[in-house]
């Protein structure tokens, strides 16, 4: 009967051992995505968010008008 508590032990170990690795690496996984488009999302909005600087032809056009 020891054997087979033993059996049970290391089958149950060994089963959860690598669905826990299997969840594991999905979350890394996921985790990079959004740090990917996190990073997309901050890029994005800081060019949004930039004063423009007038161009110079833009003034010399509104000068011949």
């Amino acid at each position: 009967m020891a054997q087979t508590v033993g059996n049970w032990i290391a089958k149950y170990r060994k089963q959860h051992g690598v669905e826990q690795k299997r969840k594991s690496k999905s979350d890394a996984q996921e985790l990079a995505r959004m740090k990917a488009e996190l990073h997309k999302a901050r890029m994005e909005n800081e060019f949004l968010t930039k004063k423009r600087r007038p161009s110079s032809r833009r003034n010399s056009r509104d000068r011949q008008v």
